[in-house]
This record gives structure tokens, C-alpha cells and sequence, in this order.
């Protein structure tokens, strides 16, 4: 029965609120012991949460270039016509079709 030691109640948290706090660790640069004492987890708890998530990883992807133009039409008078933007290509050709000759 000693007067000094304080009984602490444990805190339950969902596992959204233990991703948000994983989330703001991994995104600040606080040491553990300031972020624990600031978001009141206790340092063991969170040494055991990033034990079972730990900071995800990024890996740089390198995309091909564009092509300059993906559709191109040539039409009889020597007009050329390039569309480099997917979302206009469809309704483009959609357009040529209904006004094709038979």
C-alpha cells in the first residue's frame, strides 16, 4: 500500500485510432518517449504496435514517357490531326464514325 505508486487505467484503443496514431509517429520526428508522453500511449504500447506495423515503405516507380501524340488522323487534304489527351480520343472517334461516308 504504498502512497507513491499510482495505479493507471488502461486505455483502449480502436484500431483506427491506433493507425492515426502510428500515422502521426512515422510522420513527425519526435523521440518515442516525447510522442508517448504527448499523445498519453505508453511507451511500451507503442514499441509493440510498431513491432506489429511497422513504417511503411516507399519504393520510387518510374513511368515511361507519354507519347507525344496516342492518336493521330491523317485526313485527304493533308490535315493531320493529333490527340495526345486519352479522355478526347474516344469521343473523337465516335465522331468520325457517325460521319463517315458508308
Amino acid at each position: 500500500m504504498n502512497a507513491q505508486r499510482r495505479r493507471t487505467r488502461r486505455v483502449r484503443r480502436s484500431p483506427e485510432q491506433r493507425e492515426e496514431l502510428l500515422r502521426r509517429f512515422h510522420a513527425g520526428d519526435s523521440p518515442q518517449a516525447d510522442f508517448c508522453r504527448e499523445h498519453d500511449v505508453h511507451p511500451a504500447t507503442l514499441s509493440q504496435w510498431l513491432r506489429k506495423c511497422p513504417a511503411p515503405a516507399f519504393h520510387e516507380v518510374v513511368l515511361p514517357p507519354r507519347p507525344q501524340a496516342a492518336l493521330e488522323v491523317a485526313l485527304d487534304s493533308g490535315a493531320v490531326l493529333r490527340v495526345a489527351d486519352p479522355v478526347w480520343q474516344v469521343p473523337l472517334l465516335r465522331a468520325l464514325r457517325e460521319t463517315a461516308p458508308c
